[in-house]
Protein backbone atom coordinates (compact mmCIF):
# COMPACT_ATOMS: atom_id res chain seq x y z
CA UNK A 1 0.00 0.00 0.00
CA UNK A 2 0.53 3.63 -1.03
CA UNK A 3 -0.20 5.89 2.39
CA UNK A 4 -0.17 9.61 1.88
CA UNK A 5 -0.66 11.78 5.35
CA UNK A 6 -2.73 14.48 4.14
CA UNK A 7 -2.01 18.25 5.39
CA UNK A 8 -3.11 19.88 8.42
CA UNK A 9 -4.71 21.75 5.63
CA UNK A 10 -6.45 19.83 3.61
CA UNK A 11 -8.58 18.59 6.90
CA UNK A 12 -9.05 21.53 8.95
CA UNK A 13 -9.25 23.91 6.47
CA UNK A 14 -13.06 23.40 5.46
CA UNK A 15 -13.75 24.24 9.59
CA UNK A 16 -11.28 27.15 9.50
CA UNK A 17 -10.53 28.66 6.62
CA UNK A 18 -13.25 30.88 4.29
CA UNK A 19 -11.91 29.62 1.44
CA UNK A 20 -12.37 25.92 -0.69
CA UNK A 21 -9.08 24.11 -1.28
CA UNK A 22 -7.50 24.59 -4.65
CA UNK A 23 -8.16 21.75 -7.21
CA UNK A 24 -4.72 22.11 -8.76
CA UNK A 25 -2.24 21.23 -6.60
CA UNK A 26 0.44 18.26 -6.15
CA UNK A 27 -2.10 16.26 -4.06
CA UNK A 28 -5.18 16.75 -6.20
CA UNK A 29 -2.73 16.15 -9.44
CA UNK A 30 -2.12 12.57 -8.11
CA UNK A 31 -5.18 11.84 -7.01
CA UNK A 32 -6.41 12.55 -10.06
CA UNK A 33 -4.25 9.62 -11.41
CA UNK A 34 -5.83 6.61 -12.63
CA UNK A 35 -3.60 4.64 -10.27
CA UNK A 36 -4.51 6.35 -7.26
CA UNK A 37 -7.69 4.40 -7.11
CA UNK A 38 -5.24 2.04 -4.46
CA UNK A 39 -3.86 5.10 -2.40
CA UNK A 40 -4.57 5.48 0.60
CA UNK A 41 -5.31 8.66 1.63
CA UNK A 42 -7.16 9.08 4.75
CA UNK A 43 -8.44 12.37 4.53
CA UNK A 44 -12.16 11.59 5.14
CA UNK A 45 -11.35 9.10 8.03
CA UNK A 46 -9.72 12.46 9.60
CA UNK A 47 -12.21 14.37 9.00
CA UNK A 48 -14.55 12.44 11.14
CA UNK A 49 -12.14 13.13 14.32
CA UNK A 50 -12.51 17.04 13.70
CA UNK A 51 -10.77 18.74 16.21
CA UNK A 52 -9.04 15.32 17.22
CA UNK A 53 -7.61 14.73 14.12
CA UNK A 54 -4.29 16.91 14.24
CA UNK A 55 -2.72 18.48 16.88
CA UNK A 56 -2.94 22.53 17.45
CA UNK A 57 0.58 23.34 17.89
CA UNK A 58 1.62 20.94 15.34
CA UNK A 59 1.72 19.84 11.72
CA UNK A 60 1.31 16.05 12.10
CA UNK A 61 -2.35 14.38 13.03
CA UNK A 62 -3.04 13.41 16.71
CA UNK A 63 -2.71 9.95 18.09
CA UNK A 64 -6.11 9.22 17.48
CA UNK A 65 -5.79 10.51 13.93
CA UNK A 66 -2.79 7.90 13.59
CA UNK A 67 -5.20 5.41 15.09
CA UNK A 68 -7.65 6.55 11.98
CA UNK A 69 -4.86 6.62 9.27
CA UNK A 70 -3.66 2.80 10.85
CA UNK A 71 -7.37 1.40 10.29
CA UNK A 72 -7.82 3.00 6.51
CA UNK A 73 -4.18 1.35 6.27
CA UNK A 74 -4.83 -1.90 7.48
CA UNK A 75 -8.35 -2.43 5.31
CA UNK A 76 -6.29 -1.62 2.23
CA UNK A 77 -3.69 -4.46 3.45
CA UNK A 78 -6.62 -6.98 3.34
CA UNK A 79 -6.66 -7.13 7.54
CA UNK A 80 -10.03 -7.94 9.00
CA UNK A 81 -11.90 -4.57 9.74
CA UNK A 82 -13.49 -5.55 13.10
CA UNK A 83 -10.18 -7.74 14.22
CA UNK A 84 -8.06 -4.42 14.64
CA UNK A 85 -10.91 -2.26 15.88
CA UNK A 86 -11.46 -4.48 18.25
CA UNK A 87 -7.54 -4.79 18.95
CA UNK A 88 -7.94 -0.70 19.79
CA UNK A 89 -11.39 -0.84 21.58
CA UNK A 90 -9.99 -0.86 24.86
CA UNK A 91 -7.30 1.82 24.20
CA UNK A 92 -7.39 4.53 27.28
CA UNK A 93 -6.08 8.33 26.66
CA UNK A 94 -4.93 11.16 28.73
CA UNK A 95 -4.19 14.86 28.53
CA UNK A 96 -0.42 16.10 28.17
CA UNK A 97 0.29 19.38 27.18
CA UNK A 98 2.60 19.64 23.98
CA UNK A 99 4.47 22.46 22.24
CA UNK A 100 5.02 20.62 18.83
CA UNK A 101 6.98 21.82 15.62
CA UNK A 102 4.80 25.12 15.16
CA UNK A 103 4.33 26.06 18.69
CA UNK A 104 7.98 26.22 18.98
CA UNK A 105 8.45 29.06 16.28
CA UNK A 106 6.52 31.59 17.87
CA UNK A 107 7.84 33.86 20.80
CA UNK A 108 6.74 33.07 23.32
CA UNK A 109 6.54 29.15 22.50
CA UNK A 110 2.68 28.13 22.88
CA UNK A 111 0.95 25.11 24.03
CA UNK A 112 -1.60 23.20 23.84
CA UNK A 113 -3.51 20.15 25.73
CA UNK A 114 -3.47 16.93 23.50
CA UNK A 115 -4.95 13.16 24.17
CA UNK A 116 -2.43 10.50 24.46
CA UNK A 117 -2.33 6.90 24.21
CA UNK A 118 -1.55 5.80 28.18
CA UNK A 119 -2.34 2.10 28.30
CA UNK A 120 -0.33 1.40 24.87
CA UNK A 121 3.58 1.78 24.21
CA UNK A 122 5.21 0.84 21.79
CA UNK A 123 8.82 1.59 23.39
CA UNK A 124 8.79 -1.80 25.19
CA UNK A 125 8.77 -3.50 21.27
CA UNK A 126 11.39 -2.18 20.21
CA UNK A 127 14.37 -4.50 19.59
CA UNK A 128 16.57 -2.07 17.15
CA UNK A 129 16.86 1.52 16.92
CA UNK A 130 19.61 3.34 15.27
CA UNK A 131 18.61 6.46 16.64
CA UNK A 132 19.37 8.96 14.00
CA UNK A 133 16.42 11.98 13.24
CA UNK A 134 14.48 11.73 10.22
CA UNK A 135 16.70 10.37 6.82
CA UNK A 136 18.03 6.98 7.54
CA UNK A 137 16.43 6.09 11.19
CA UNK A 138 15.72 2.43 10.95
CA UNK A 139 13.25 0.94 14.01
CA UNK A 140 12.43 -2.75 14.00
CA UNK A 141 9.56 -3.22 16.52
CA UNK A 142 8.66 -7.10 17.58
CA UNK A 143 5.56 -8.21 19.35
CA UNK A 144 4.25 -11.55 19.76
CA UNK A 145 0.71 -10.98 20.92
CA UNK A 146 0.36 -8.76 17.45
CA UNK A 147 -2.54 -9.44 15.31
CA UNK A 148 -1.01 -10.62 12.21
CA UNK A 149 1.51 -13.18 12.50
CA UNK A 150 3.36 -11.47 9.58
CA UNK A 151 6.23 -8.50 9.12
CA UNK A 152 5.20 -5.10 7.86
CA UNK A 153 7.85 -2.94 6.24
CA UNK A 154 6.99 0.55 6.26
CA UNK A 155 9.31 2.80 4.28
CA UNK A 156 7.71 6.29 5.79
CA UNK A 157 8.28 9.73 6.71
CA UNK A 158 7.53 11.42 10.61
CA UNK A 159 3.62 10.96 10.14
CA UNK A 160 4.59 6.87 10.60
CA UNK A 161 5.94 7.64 14.30
CA UNK A 162 2.79 7.95 15.59
CA UNK A 163 1.11 4.87 14.20
CA UNK A 164 3.76 2.65 15.86
CA UNK A 165 1.86 2.27 19.27
CA UNK A 166 -1.08 0.80 16.41
CA UNK A 167 0.85 -0.90 13.70
CA UNK A 168 3.25 -2.28 16.20
CA UNK A 169 -0.23 -4.01 17.53
CA UNK A 170 -1.44 -5.40 14.05
CA UNK A 171 1.70 -6.78 12.93
CA UNK A 172 4.15 -9.37 14.55
CA UNK A 173 7.21 -7.67 13.44
CA UNK A 174 7.20 -4.13 12.22
CA UNK A 175 10.66 -2.64 10.16
CA UNK A 176 10.74 1.18 9.45
CA UNK A 177 13.05 2.88 7.42
CA UNK A 178 12.76 6.62 7.26
CA UNK A 179 12.76 7.51 3.92
CA UNK A 180 9.64 9.29 3.11
CA UNK A 181 8.33 6.67 0.57
CA UNK A 182 11.57 6.37 -1.24
CA UNK A 183 12.54 2.33 -1.58
CA UNK A 184 15.34 0.37 -0.99
CA UNK A 185 14.74 -2.80 -3.01
CA UNK A 186 17.68 -4.45 -1.29
CA UNK A 187 16.02 -4.22 2.15
CA UNK A 188 12.88 -5.18 0.60
CA UNK A 189 14.87 -8.30 -0.59
CA UNK A 190 16.03 -8.64 2.49
CA UNK A 191 13.24 -8.58 4.50
CA UNK A 192 10.53 -10.21 2.52
CA UNK A 193 7.90 -8.65 4.25
CA UNK A 194 4.29 -9.97 4.29
CA UNK A 195 3.33 -6.33 4.32
CA UNK A 196 4.90 -3.17 2.39
CA UNK A 197 3.97 0.05 2.49
CA UNK A 198 5.48 3.55 1.35
CA UNK A 199 4.56 6.23 3.47
CA UNK A 200 5.33 10.16 2.68
CA UNK A 201 3.34 13.20 2.89
CA UNK A 202 0.64 15.25 0.93
CA UNK A 203 3.49 17.94 0.96
CA UNK A 204 6.34 15.66 -0.36
CA UNK A 205 4.22 14.92 -3.27
CA UNK A 206 6.09 17.18 -5.44
CA UNK A 207 9.21 15.06 -6.07
CA UNK A 208 8.75 11.46 -6.57
CA UNK A 209 9.60 9.09 -4.26
CA UNK A 210 12.65 6.53 -5.62
CA UNK A 211 12.38 2.58 -6.06
CA UNK A 212 16.16 2.59 -5.55
CA UNK A 213 16.97 3.94 -2.46
CA UNK A 214 20.24 2.92 -0.38
CA UNK A 215 19.49 2.88 3.11
CA UNK A 216 23.18 2.51 4.18
CA UNK A 217 23.54 5.67 2.06
CA UNK A 218 21.14 7.65 4.22
CA UNK A 219 22.49 6.32 7.30
CA UNK A 220 26.08 7.23 6.28
CA UNK A 221 25.35 11.00 4.95
CA UNK A 222 23.35 11.47 7.94
CA UNK A 223 26.51 10.38 10.50
CA UNK A 224 28.33 12.16 8.65
CA UNK A 225 26.59 15.76 9.31
CA UNK A 226 25.63 15.29 12.88
CA UNK A 227 26.03 17.73 15.22
CA UNK A 228 27.45 17.50 18.52
CA UNK A 229 23.60 17.79 20.39
CA UNK A 230 22.13 15.16 17.80
CA UNK A 231 25.02 12.70 18.49
CA UNK A 232 24.13 13.08 22.44
CA UNK A 233 20.51 12.23 21.07
CA UNK A 234 21.15 9.68 18.87
CA UNK A 235 22.73 8.04 21.75
CA UNK A 236 20.65 8.60 24.05
CA UNK A 237 17.87 6.88 21.95
CA UNK A 238 19.22 4.30 20.10
CA UNK A 239 18.39 0.70 21.17
CA UNK A 240 21.77 -1.69 20.13
CA UNK A 241 21.94 -5.13 19.49
CA UNK A 242 24.10 -7.91 19.34
CA UNK A 243 24.97 -8.70 16.13
CA UNK A 244 23.65 -12.41 15.73
CA UNK A 245 20.59 -11.04 17.35
CA UNK A 246 17.63 -13.83 16.43
CA UNK A 247 15.29 -10.98 15.24
CA UNK A 248 17.69 -9.24 13.26
CA UNK A 249 19.26 -11.86 11.85
CA UNK A 250 16.08 -13.65 10.64
CA UNK A 251 14.83 -10.48 9.04
CA UNK A 252 18.11 -10.29 7.18
CA UNK A 253 18.76 -6.68 8.86
CA UNK A 254 22.06 -7.21 9.76
CA UNK A 255 24.48 -5.46 6.95
CA UNK A 256 22.22 -2.32 8.18
CA UNK A 257 22.51 -2.56 11.96
CA UNK A 258 26.02 -2.97 11.70
CA UNK A 259 26.44 0.04 9.67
Amino acid sequence: AVLVAPSKESVMGPGYHPYAEGAGGPIQQLLALPEAQVLVYPVQALMALGDDAFIQTDTHWTQRGAMAASKVLAAALGLDERAVENTFVDDEYGELSLTGDLGSKLKPERTCRISSLHTFNYHQYRCFDNGLPNFGRLVVLANGKALMPGTCLIFGSSSSYSMFNYVSRLFKRVVFVHSAGNLDPEVVKAVQPEFLVAQTNARFVVQVPSASCSLQALIAEKKACLSEEEVMMVAKRRIGVETHNPVISSLGLSPWVVT
